[in-house]
This record gives structure tokens, sequence and C-alpha cells, in this order.
């Protein structure tokens, strides 16, 4: 990856000849408002989890690196494929907007994060992707080894209308995927320009450019000084209740009795239980349950009892 650097290193270099230009907002009349680049000395503080800048040739390596592997262009390893392999699968759950039918024509959904990976499935196929934005470039990779393919897309905006950008790299990836794979496209020239409507809402498609911001406020900054008291402004919004006046210390108190007491039954009704079946023994039933409880809690003591 020989043309990939950071972007605030390109910034204090001045070498951005080669950068693309980010919108903050962009729309059919033609008006538009780019990103500062200034921001990008802000992007050093995200690293390593935001602010690289490449192209699509050193992404392409990339990708090729993954779906061999961990293999470089000569076959040779540059990270062992089982430690590669573990950074493809799931380590932990995160949230995620699945796309499952019959509200979509198709099926996509996300089971998990690896290592710097998403792990889910799409049209029965595994896929590995990860998504990034930074400085009003958005950007989307995605892999399917099982077809031994896969696709990366950068856009430079526009932030606003929010989520515009993500629509257009899923849209790209989506019909990408169904050549790889082989499957009819779900997507035709019209839903492709609608996505993702008819099947889920779309966020606004134009808004006017933003203006400059400003230091003088409507009211005095005084106004926005001093302690204010939060629990007291949302009291106001509670209805009337006979609760609303309980203090902090009455709730804690009641919810430790409740605790308590919820003990005291449930101790009472295994106690019962056990008494009940150890009637069924000859064994007295005081030496019965002593090891009986010890065998419940997993322990080896219980069972030699019993015996």
């Amino acid at each position: 990856m020989k043309d990939t650097t950071y972007m605030a290193d390109a910034l204090e270099e001045g070498d951005l000849l080669n950068f693309a230009e980010s919108y903050i907002t962009h729309n059919g009349t033609g008006r538009s408002l780019g990103v500062d680049r200034e921001i990008y000395s802000v992007l050093k503080l995200h690293l390593p989890a935001g602010g690289v800048a490449s192209n699509a040739v050193d992404m392409a390596r990339y990708m090729l690196f993954h779906l061999s592997a961990g293999r470089g262009p000569d076959g040779q390893s540059v990270v062992p494929s089982d430690v590669l392999a573990e950074t493809h699968t799931v380590q932990f759950s995160v949230p995620s907007r699945d796309k499952l039918q019959p509200r979509w024509p198709m099926g996509a959904m996300t089971k998990g994060y690896g290592f710097g990976w998403a792990v889910g499935d799409y049209r029965g196929y595994r896929r590995l992707y990860h998504a990034g934005a930074g400085a009003g470039f958005y950007s989307l990779i995605s892999l399917f080894p099982g077809a031994s393919g896969g696709v990366f897309t950068s856009l430079n905006g526009p932030i606003l209308p929010k989520g515009i950008a993500r629509d257009v790299n899923d849209v790209i990836h989506y019909r990408v995927a169904d050549f790889l794979l082989g499957v009819s496209p779900w997507l035709n020239t019209t839903t492709a320009c609608s996505y993702p409507a008819p099947w889920d809402k779309h966020p606004g498609t134009n808004v006017p450019v933003t203006h400059t911001a400003s230091h003088n406020f409507a009211r005095d900054k005084r106004d926005y000084e001093g302690t204010q008291h939060i629990m007291e402004h949302l009291l106001h919004l509670i209805p009337p209740s006979p609760l609303r006046n309980t203090t902090l210390v009455t709730w804690v108190s009641l919810a430790v009795v409740v605790g308590v007491l919820t003990a005291v039954v449930k101790f009472l009704l295994r106690q019962g239980q056990l008494r009940k079946v150890a009637r069924q023994f000859q064994s007295p039933s005081t030496h019965w349950l002593y090891g009986n409880a010890h065998q419940l809690m997993g322990g080896e003591a219980g069972h030699h009892e019993i015996q």
C-alpha cells in the first residue's frame, strides 16, 4: 500500500494535490459547502480508528490480502492465516439494522463484530465489511470470501442530508455483490435512486447550505452560566401522583426490603421442596438436606453425603 497515508500528515506536509475535495452539503442547484481541510489535523487524535487516506489500487491490494488468508502478492505469508481468521470471527455483538424478508426482497444481517470487521451475511453468503467516515469522506469495504471477491467505495460527501452517503455506498455494494455471487439483482434503476424506499424511510434529499457560525447570541451569555437544577425541572414534567414526593432514600430502603423478603421467600420454598423429597428416603432429612444443598451448588460434598 504505497500511496496510503494519514490525512493529518498530508496536511502538515502540504501534500494535498491528489486529495479529493469533500463537502458538507451539495445539491442539484449547484450550491455547495466544502469541508475546511484544517480539520484533518484533528483526525490525528482519532488514530488508529480513523484518519487514513488511501486509493482504489491500495485498497484492492488490501482486499486481496484478506481474501488470500494473509498472503502478499508474491504468495508469501505476511500474517498467519489462523491469526487473520480470528479477526474475521465474531468477538462480541453489536446493534445492527438487519434487512430481512418479507419486508425486504433479500436478506442481509450482521451477526457481530470481530477485530475491525463487522461479520454477517448477504443473501446467504458470508460477508465481512467495515465502514468509515471522517472530514466529509464516507468509505465502505465489503468482502465475500465465498466468492473470492469484494468491493471498496469512497465518497466525498455530502455530510448533509444525513445518511445519503451511506445509502449510496450500500446501493453500489449490494449491486456489485449480486454480480459477484451470480444472483439476480433486486435493485433496479428506480429503486437504486429511491433506496431505502420503498422498504424503509428515506431522509430528506435536499437541505439549504448552512450559515456561517456567528458569535452573536440572541440571549445574554450569562443566562447560560450558574448551577442548573436539572432534577427539579424534570420533576415538573412528571404528572402529579402520590409517588412524586417520595425521596430517593425511601425508594432505596423499599428496594432493600423487597430484596430481603424475596430472598427469604425463595429460601423457605426451597426448604419446603427439599423436605418433601427427603421424606421418600430412609436417611434423616437434615443429613440429606445438607448433602443436597451442596450438590445443587455444584460441589462434590453433597454427592458423597447422599451416598
